[in-house]
């Protein structure tokens, strides 16, 4: 990818990052949701905005799957934990 500077990244990046919100209010927004739970996606919006500062260019496939994967149970985990 060539070097498009901050408002490049930005603006290759804003539908990732605008889509993450959406689901982060939304969760925030609803009624009858469980106090905490937003929690989940909250790390869901801190991971998004790694990858973006942090771009997997460069590292093995395995290595990526191993991340998406941690992430993906920690979600999980959190999520029941916090719909309780």
């Amino acid at each position: 990818m060539p070097h498009v500077g901050a408002a490049g990244l930005f603006f290759l990046r804003g539908p990732r990052i605008r889509d993450t919100s959406c689901r982060l209010r939304g969760v925030a927004a609803a009624d009858f949701a469980p106090r905490w739970i937003f929690v989940p996606f909250a790390l869901q919006w801190l991971e998004t905005l790694w990858g973006i500062t942090h771009p997997a260019v460069g590292f093995k496939p395995k290595a990526i799957g191993y991340r998406q994967l941690a992430v993906s149970t920690l979600f999980t985990a959190l999520f029941v934990i916090t719909w309780r």
